[in-house]
């Protein structure tokens, strides 16, 4: 099954509703991932970016589970503003750097995204 964009999307939308609903507080990392999300969702493509550059750099050592899908959005966010090479060496880094994960871990279902949106960008 392809999942393009918007789909992909949702299912992260779910995800992260999903989070929320079992007890994260305000200023938490998973509000402030949902926030970078609420910005792709909106088109707001600049504002994800540096939504998801902020969250890496705070809290991808406290949720790791959440680290691949802020790179993702940020090279969703790139591909949606047509800054395909940008796009694709994000999604290259989230191949590279989850190569190893087992298939039942989350980042490699991120791992998968990234190699679709790859060949949607025509590597």
């Amino acid at each position: 099954m392809k999942l393009n964009t918007r789909s992909i999307a949702a299912c992260i939308g779910l995800a992260a509703a999903l989070l929320v609903l079992v007890g994260c507080r305000t200023g938490s990392p998973v509000e402030a991932h949902r926030d970078a999300r609420l910005h792709f969702e909106r088109g707001q493509y600049r504002k994800c970016i540096r939504a998801c550059d902020r969250w890496l750099k705070r809290y991808s050592d406290a949720q790791p589970d959440l680290a691949p899908s802020a790179r993702f959005y940020k090279g969703l966010s790139y591909k949606e503003m047509g800054e395909t090479t940008k796009a694709r060496r994000v999604f290259e880094d989230i191949i590279s750097r989850y190569q190893d994960v087992p298939g039942t871990h989350p980042a490699a279902q991120w791992r998968g995204f990234a190699r679709e949106q790859l060949n949607l960008l025509g590597e």
